[in-house]
């Protein structure tokens, strides 16, 4: 969307609103992106995790959103965020355990809703159409732990059992290198 010279310009203005709200807690703010969801009734979107910053900002119809605590490792573990980053597979298994500890979100038109790095969500749509704009964006933590959950992933080939990330920074530095 961003490609759009108006779309571009409205990511933009809106993205510069954003930036020094979020710049003091997630500084650096950079490939700044939008995207367009027009989805089908009684339609669902799959239990998932965004590589990116997420704000999601509803338009027509009603959706069920449903959020779960991303830095929970009950919620979502360490293979799974590797296998996020290496494999490029966003999508995740709700396993019952967890499946009752999403906080859910109904949004209706001229709704929004920020979605944590890293945390998953599935969407159930009602029925009608629905129409939502994400705007979204990188930031060098999130691509340093991309980096190190790629390099955790490397290591276990080789018969190494990484550190978590966040368990030593000396350590997360050198992975991201």
């Amino acid at each position: 969307v961003e490609q759009d010279p108006e779309y571009g310009q409205l990511l933009d203005a809106m993205m510069d609103q954003l930036h020094p709200l979020v710049d003091p807690i997630t500084p650096g703010m950079r490939e700044r992106h939008a995207y367009v969801f027009v989805t089908s009734p009684n339609s669902t979107v799959p239990y998932h995790m965004d590589p990116e910053h997420g704000f999601l900002l509803h338009i027509q119809g009603r959706k069920s959103f449903t959020v779960y605590d991303g830095s929970d490792p009950e919620v979502v573990t360490e293979m799974e965020i590797e296998q996020h980053y290496t494999k490029g597979n966003r999508r995740l298994e709700l396993r019952p355990e967890v499946a009752a500890r999403g906080q859910t979100f109904l949004l209706e038109p001229g709704d929004g809703l920020h979605v944590p790095f890293g945390w998953p969500h599935h969407i159930t749509n009602d029925d009608q159409i629905s129409v939502s704009l994400q705007i979204s964006f990188l930031t060098p933590n999130a691509e340093r732990r991309a980096r190190v959950y790629k390099m955790n992933s490397h290591l276990r080939k080789f018969g190494v059992t990484p550190a978590r990330l966040g368990i030593s920074t000396v350590l997360d530095s050198l992975k991201s290198v």
